[in-house]
This record gives C-alpha cells, sequence and structure tokens, in this order.
C-alpha cells in the first residue's frame, strides 16, 4: 500500500493482524513496516551498482520528517562514493 506517510498518518493506523508495509509517495524505497509490536522505519535503494537497504529507527521514536532528512543526508553521501 502506498500512502504520503505523516505522523498524522501514520498515528491513525490500527494495529493489523499481520505485519503491513507502508511505502511512501514521495521517497521511493521508504517504507514503514507496521506489526503489532512497533513500527519501524526501512529504507532500500540501489546506489550504482551497490543495494543499499537499512532499519534506521522506529516511529514515534523518530519523525517521518527526521528519517527523510537523514536519508537524503545518506543518498547524497552514498552518491558521492
Amino acid at each position: 500500500m502506498q500512502a504520503h506517510l505523516t505522523d498524522s498518518y501514520i498515528a491513525r493506523i490500527k494495529t493489523p493482524d499481520s505485519r503491513v508495509e507502508l511505502k511512501d509517495t514521495r521517497i521511493p524505497g521508504f517504507t514503514l513496516r507496521v506489526g503489532k509490536r512497533a513500527k519501524v522505519w526501512y529504507f532500500r535503494s540501489t546506489v550504482g551498482s551497490e543495494r543499499i537497504s537499512s532499519a534506521p529507527s522506529t516511529w514515534p521514536h523518530d519523525t517521518s520528517e527526521v528519517i527523510r532528512i537523514a536519508l537524503k543526508i545518506d543518498l547524497a553521501l552514498a552518491n558521492e562514493l
């Protein structure tokens, strides 16, 4: 499922019976995995020929905007290598 992942949208998500992945409409590869115990940020991308994937944090520990900024910085640094 795709959605614009904002904090207000995420706060309204009910706990699913099984894990659900919500893909952001603004940043390709930016996903929120929603499970019974946690909402975990996840990112997967390809830079050059190298595949990058990470699970940088959980929501609400880090907001959607904080994670977006961190991802943009990480991608910029990866593209410089």
